[in-house]
């Protein structure tokens, strides 16, 4: 079973990418899963970690069949996924935050959640409720509402609201007035002379 399907992932607050859990992730990725003796060649390339956090979003059960439906890869490698979920799963088990600890309320947790629920109580008590978090379900339909975009936590993604207004005062116009230069007669010169005639 997979413990934290529905507790990170883009609709949550840890997001795609849990801070606690990319070390863990990221190294497990990286192991050598071909198996090949020291000396071989070829190249033995790392795991996906996107899609290692995809499984560990979507599936409550980690199959090799449900690997192979979600990330379209084919038996032998879907296998490989299955292994490395199920070596990072204590590892992310004992990495948890102690809020992530209380909202996924396992068994074996019940003595420390008590303890971190009277801390609440203690230090915070304008802040605990009985509220039950949003399920899976309901922050799938609040992200639909929002756009794909609502929950992402890049810093270019929503730009756009924060972008400061720009001014629409008009601009003042210049306190100089044009002073309009001599002006110039055009005309003939007379012959023998000069002077300028005035073009009639």
């Amino acid at each position: 079973m997979n413990p934290f399907a529905g507790f990170i992932g883009p609709t949550t607050a840890y997001g795609r990418y849990p801070f606690f859990a990319q070390d863990i992730i990221e190294g497990i990725a990286r192991l050598d899963w071909h198996d090949r003796p020291i000396g071989k060649g070829g190249s033995s390339k790392p795991l996906s970690v996107r899609s290692l956090m995809v499984l560990f979003e979507q599936l409550e059960e980690i199959t090799t069949e449900g690997v192979q439906e979600i990330i379209g890869t084919k038996a032998r490698q879907a296998q490989r996924y299955v292994k490395a979920v199920e070596l990072a799963i204590p590892y992310l088990l004992q990495a948890r935050p102690r809020r992530l600890v209380l909202e996924m309320d396992l068994p074996q947790d019940e003595a420390a959640n008590e303890e971190y629920r009277q801390l609440l109580r203690q230090r915070c008590p304008e802040l605990v409720d009985e509220l039950e978090p949003p399920s899976a379900a309901d922050l799938a339909r609040l992200r639909q509402a929002l756009g794909d975009d609502a929950f992402d936590d890049s810093p270019v993604i929503n730009a756009a609201y924060y972008k400061e207004e720009t001014s629409t005062r008009p601009r003042r116009k210049s306190s100089k007035r044009h002073r309009p230069g001599p002006t110039i007669n055009k005309g003939r010169r007379k012959p023998g002379s000069n002077e300028v005639s005035e073009a009639s």
